[in-house]
């Protein structure tokens, strides 16, 4: 989990696969949705470089911004007026940022504590606001595969009680934050 998936309708999900997603309402209609696994209504981030002298989402306005293509955190951006610059990857929205391509970038909290885990990034840039989209990763399923949603349901809760999800948490994605990590079901 150190890459996001994040899609708007992911290929494996068309095929009847599982994917992790963040999970817009619409989707709900179509698909099962597991137990959530992520609150990511605290994501996406604005990040920019710490020499930038931007300090809150209010100064992106006529700033380049980047955000990853067909992506929430590009949509966010439209609505609150921005022109984002379009990255086809997570990887690529990071180098943006890193290279001065763009001034400040809007990504998911996963991505962003991933990537913060290095010094010298953390270093060099930081986050300047969490923007609350209200979304939530989770598996989806298609519908009529009940069993499946159950089991993933199941192995989600045994590692929420036995400490394997915060031990997993941390490694892949930050400091264990339960009002994130630890979302009501669906």
């Amino acid at each position: 989990m150190n890459a996001q998936t994040e899609t708007k309708l992911p290929a494996p999900l068309m095929a009847g696969g599982i994917v992790t997603a963040i999970i817009p309402q619409s989707l709900e209609e179509m698909w099962r949705i597991s137990t959530m696994v992520i609150q990511a209504g605290i994501a996406p981030k604005a990040l920019v470089d710490k020499k930038s002298g931007i300090h809150s989402f209010a100064d992106l306005k006529g700033k380049k911004v980047g955000a990853q293509a067909q992506t929430t955190g590009e949509d966010y951006a439209k609505s609150e007026g921005l022109d984002p610059v379009s990255f086809e990857s997570s990887d690529a929205v990071l180098n943006g940022l890193r290279t001065g391509q763009v001034k400040a970038v809007i990504i998911d909290y996963p991505v962003v504590q991933g990537w913060l885990k290095d010094k010298a990034n953390a270093d060099a840039f930081k986050v300047v606001d969490n923007l609350n989209t209200g979304e939530q990763y989770g598996f989806t399923v298609k519908k009529g595969n009940a069993k499946l949603v159950a089991a993933i349901n199941k192995a989600l809760a045994d590692a929420k009680a036995d400490g394997t999800y915060k031990t997993l948490y941390e490694k892949w994605i930050g400091p264990y934050d339960a009002s994130a990590a630890s979302p009501s079901a669906s």
